[in-house]
Formats: C-alpha cells, structure tokens, sequence
C-alpha cells in the first residue's frame, strides 16, 4: 500500500511539473473509485455473509468436506 502510495504521488508531481491541467484531469476522479472500491466492497462483504449464514442454517456441507473421495482400489484389494 505503501508503495503504490508513493509511486502514485510521484507519477502525479512529474505530471503536474509537465503539466499541470493533465495532472488535474488524472487526480479528479482518484476519490470517485476509492468511494466505489469501498461501497462494492462493502456491499459484497454483506452478501457473502448472508450467504454464509444461509447455508449455515441450513446444514449443508459440500461432499468433499463432509466425506473425501477415496480412488479405487483405496482398501488395498485389487
């Protein structure tokens, strides 16, 4: 995080040193996406735990978790 903080602002003083109305373009919408990434973020963290609690409730378990499959021949008798 710490670097992609860092490469960012440097990316963004040499836009402003070579132009600063691209520098502004570029910046404008950086708080949009992060309210955005934030929001989805938030919004699938609900859904996938109401998900989990759905299933949860309702004792379902995958066959791999409730009983792993065995190859043929498992018990050693050919």
């Amino acid at each position: 995080m710490i670097q992609v903080a860092v490469t960012v602002g440097a990316v963004e003083a040499v836009f402003f040193v070579l132009s600063p109305l691209i520098a502004l373009l570029a910046v404008t919408p950086i708080p949009l996406i992060i309210w955005g990434a934030f929001y989805f973020q938030r919004k699938a963290g609900l859904k996938g735990f109401r998900t989990t609690q759905t299933i949860s409730s309702t004792g379902f378990r995958p066959c791999s978790v409730s009983r792993p499959r065995q190859p043929p021949n498992a018990g050693g008798v050919a």
